[in-house]
């Protein structure tokens, strides 16, 4: 395996796909169950490709981006989800092989190989949440972008103002995909001061670019005199909200057990053994730097779960590859088949119970209690929704509420009466009696539901 990869012949990668697919397989054909990013993207998915306008109609916290990735994967694909698993594996194979062939160019080792892609592209799929095709990906391609550019800052002397301004750009970009990957832009900022000598002028154009995709979109909703609800619903929220563990602490561990075991030897052994360039040098403090950035990414991410460590892989693949490079020829083969072989058989085990990791708030279990309906849940869980469609487009349950309990501002009840009659529920489970004070201001909405124990339900017409 060693020697195979160890090379610069790209048809090489062609069997690097295959072999992601035979280990993703299992979870291609038969897929665990549909994890609550997943079915949130669905939600949003749907709503989008009907036509509500984000945040105005569509009320909820996902970034705009997303939010029309999202709408644009459901006019595309459906809830085909095998098709989109299988483009998730796609995309992180050509985010891999793209990886790879860049290290190779850069001349980022001491000797060419393809090891990096070959570790990353085995890497990503510690866990099957990580083929689930949410706003991550495409965030995670522009955040590898910046990754290059950044490269690209250290390695040229002459430096050139497009380069850092379309680094500032496509963090920028990528913020508008996953709001917490802006963690990044200071970050970035903080890696060129100590590696470039970036005047003060080519760092506010970088402020610049990453600052561009938000004025457009804070223009655009000023325009539309709808800026304090893009506040209140995206920005406020992004800073705000609280975070879900999906996965908890030690079932991350257990699935991080094989990587995280590596890189300590990893840095063991560039410790004794490194003979690198001082530019060579200067990447691999970037990348550790860059792993530093991805942890405390990862420590104020909405929400923790494997998909969540994406920007760490990277790095991790970089430091890893050096590791292999420098130890003896006859223990690096044995070492990267007991890396392959681990970090396969863990995410194996642990998703068909044998290894003690808790899927059970990432994955969504069906409730069984409604089927086939178009409903309103404003208990919290999004449980119904697995196999029910969300109507009207209130889908984030904290922004809701907000909205709820505030029955006697007029813009609250102009949103409720518009959404209930562009897109009505036939049903709405409401323990709280949340409506009930709407239906009192709205009574053309209160002659339609009636009350049967905590669920509003649409009243037939007659006559």
């Amino acid at each position: 395996m060693l020697g195979f990869f160890r090379t610069t012949d790209p048809y090489r990668l062609i069997w690097l796909f295959l072999l992601m697919i035979t280990i993703s397989l299992p979870w291609l054909i038969s897929w665990p169950g549909i994890t609550l990013p997943e079915l949130r993207s669905f939600m949003i998915g749907e709503k989008v490709s009907e036509g509500f306008a984000l945040y105005t109609e569509v009320v909820d916290s996902a970034p705009p981006l997303a939010a029309w990735f999202y709408g644009f994967c459901e006019w595309a694909m459906g809830k085909a989800t095998i098709v989109r698993h299988f483009l998730a594996l796609v995309v992180l194979f050509l985010a891999g092989s793209y990886y790879g062939l860049m290290l190779i160019s850069k001349k980022a080792f001491p000797e060419s190989t393809l090891l990096p892609a070959l570790i990353f592209c085995i890497t990503v799929l510690m866990s099957f949440d990580m083929l689930a095709l949410t706003a991550e990906l495409p965030a995670f391609v522009l955040l590898m972008a910046a990754l290059k550019l950044l490269m690209d800052e250290v390695a040229f002397r002459e430096q050139r103002d497009e380069t850092i301004l379309r680094l500032g750009l496509v963090t920028g970009l990528a913020s508008l995909f996953v709001f917490s990957y802006a963690i990044f832009f200071p970050g970035i900022l903080a890696l060129l001061l100590l590696f470039t000598r970036t005047s003060l002028r080519r760092l506010f154009l970088m402020l610049f670019g990453f600052c561009l995709p938000h004025a457009l979109l804070a223009g655009y909703y000023y325009y539309n005199a709808s800026f304090a609800v893009l506040a209140e619903r995206f920005y406020l929220p992004g800073f705000f909200m609280p975070a879900t563990w999906l996965i908890n602490s030690r079932s991350l561990l257990l699935l991080l057990a094989v990587p995280l075991i590596f890189l300590f030897m990893s840095l063991f052994v560039l410790n004794r053994n490194a003979h690198l360039t001082k530019y060579q040098s200067q990447l691999l403090q970037i990348m550790l730097l860059w792993l530093v950035l991805a942890f405390i990414h990862f420590l104020i991410a909405p929400d923790k779960r494997p998909q969540a460590l994406l920007p760490a892989i990277p790095p991790l693949a970089f430091i890893l590859t050096h590791h292999f490079l420098l130890i003896k020829r006859k223990f690096a083969g044995l070492h990267l088949w007991f890396y392959l072989a681990g970090l396969v058989a863990t995410a194996h085990l642990a998703q068909s119970g044998v290894f003690p990791v808790k899927y059970d708030k990432l994955i969504v279990r069906d409730d069984g209690l409604y089927k086939d309906k178009r409903l309103l849940d404003l208990t919290g869980s999004c449980n119904v929704y697995l196999r029910n469609t969300p109507a009207p487009p209130l889908l984030d349950i904290h922004l809701t509420r907000q909205i709820l309990a505030r029955p006697n501002t007029f813009e609250s009840i102009i949103l409720i009466n518009h959404l209930f009659s562009t897109d009505p529920p036939e049903m709405v489970i409401d323990p709280e009696n949340y409506l009930a004070p709407f239906f009192q201001r709205i009574p053309a909405l209160a002659g339609q539901y009636r009350r049967s124990g905590s669920v509003w339900i649409k009243v037939a017409k007659t006559g």
